[in-house]
């Protein structure tokens, strides 16, 4: 049996879909504030403190998460927390930003290193990603990969570049089950030359593609999946936490560049 159940579904539009919801809510007297041009995602609820008090934010509600706007002289900027995590989370609300207004997403999270190359707190920008997790399917023809918008990845890459900022750059492999990793896979992977895993590009890549908006998504390395020896993790380490803030630094930069 196929994937998804009804042949060709994803050239079907969604009876439920997030006109309806965004229209509802501004009915009830919420969504009552323009909305950003860029959505950065964040899914750590410490590093979401630490913009907090780095940044000048103004906080609004979002359909069960946070938008923190930056005081910023470019592009209206805010980033989004407290939505949830994975593929299914991130699809539904590109869905809606999308239908509020929003044109540009980047995903700010952290990834398990793959590839023997990288180091923990590295950055890495994503080109593209293997899909395999449910939602892209919903929204894409069959196919192996979800690709992020070439114009935004190479704008991400000179911001790096500019900064003197060594980063990883290729394709990861998106599951939403991430306790079912096999070493099987990881090896299968490594060897493909895959340098990542994560929860959400595939699906941001592919709803992004669905909805004709722009879509990249930038890494840090919080553990590392190299070889055979047992998985540790490394969430907590400073490289990461350090990797998290230079990311932020570049996204920002980058958002704001493309007014220039």
């Amino acid at each position: 049996m196929s994937f998804p159940h009804y042949p060709e579904k994803w050239r079907l539009p969604g009876w439920v879909n997030p006109e309806k919801i965004v229209d509802y809510m501004k009915k009830q007297g919420r969504l009552d504030y323009d909305p950003p041009d860029a959505v950065i995602f964040v899914y750590s609820s410490g590093f979401e403190e630490k913009i907090d008090s780095n940044h000048d934010i103004l906080v609004r509600a979002f359909l069960g998460g946070r938008l923190g706007f930056f005081k910023s002289s470019g592009l209206r900027i805010a980033y989004l927390s407290g939505f949830g995590i994975g593929a299914a989370a991130v699809a539904a609300k590109v869905e809606e930003l999308t239908t509020f207004g929003v044109r540009q997403f980047v995903s700010l999270g952290m990834a398990g290193g793959i590839s023997p190359k990288l180091k923990l707190g590295e950055l890495v920008i994503c080109e593209e990603s293997i899909r395999d997790e449910g939602a892209s399917h919903h929204y894409l023809a069959p196919g192996d990969r979800a690709i992020a918008d070439p114009v935004l990845v190479n704008r991400l890459k000179e911001g790096c570049r500019r900064c003197g900022v060594v980063f990883g750059k290729g394709s990861s492999w998106t599951i939403d089950s991430p306790y079912r990793e096999t070493q099987e896979e990881l090896r299968y992977y490594r060897e493909a030359g895959i340098l990542t895993v994560e929860m959400e590009a595939s699906a941001l890549f592919a709803v992004a593609k669905y909805r004709g908006v722009s879509a990249a998504a930038i890494f840090v390395v919080s553990d590392l999946l190299q070889d055979e020896r047992e998985w540790e993790p490394n969430f907590h380490f400073k490289q990461v936490k350090q990797g998290m803030e230079l990311g932020l630094k570049i996204i920002l930069d980058t958002l704001n560049s493309l007014q220039s």
